[in-house]
């Protein structure tokens, strides 16, 4: 298998439009970007990645999930830093993968079945919290909305 990977500026949507197409499987972007803090259009880079049935998986690791939102934008994938917001003490090394669960995707069932994979993996390699650092994260969700809300 074969995977070819492109950089480009995700602030230009010119860009965008040359470097996908049919081939394309995944447009991962990051936005608000670290440190240069350039934000990109998500709502239409999904458009554009759909209309070739590409997935848009975007970081949303330098924002918090409180602010920014971007299943609502039609992201299909989006991860978290739950070092920085959730957990919000810095006490704990942990992310988060949040899989679009409904029909304003692509597909429901293909929807259901990332995430399935996903969890499969998950699973399957170990890699999920332990108790502790899962009560970390609860413990940070409860103050997240009013912690960025002072910030």
């Amino acid at each position: 298998m074969l995977i070819m990977c492109r950089r480009v500026d995700t602030t230009s949507l010119d860009e965008i439009a040359s470097a996908i197409g049919p081939w394309t499987k995944l447009v991962w972007l990051e936005s608000p970007t670290n440190p240069r803090q350039m934000v990109s259009n998500i709502r239409e880079i999904v458009k554009m990645a759909h209309a070739h049935d590409a997935l848009v998986l975007v970081d949303n690791s330098i924002m918090s999930p409180v602010v920014s939102q971007p299943l609502e934008l039609g992201a299909d994938i989006v991860m978290h830093s739950a070092t920085k917001f959730i957990a919000g003490h810095s006490d704990v090394m942990a992310g988060v993968l949040v899989v679009r669960g409904d029909r304003l995707c692509m597909d429901f069932l293909y929807s259901e079945l990332l995430a399935k994979e996903l969890y499969f993996l998950q699973n399957a390699e170990g890699f999920g919290l332990a108790p502790f650092d899962c009560w970390l994260c609860l413990r940070g969700i409860k103050t997240m909305a009013s912690r960025i809300e002072k910030q």
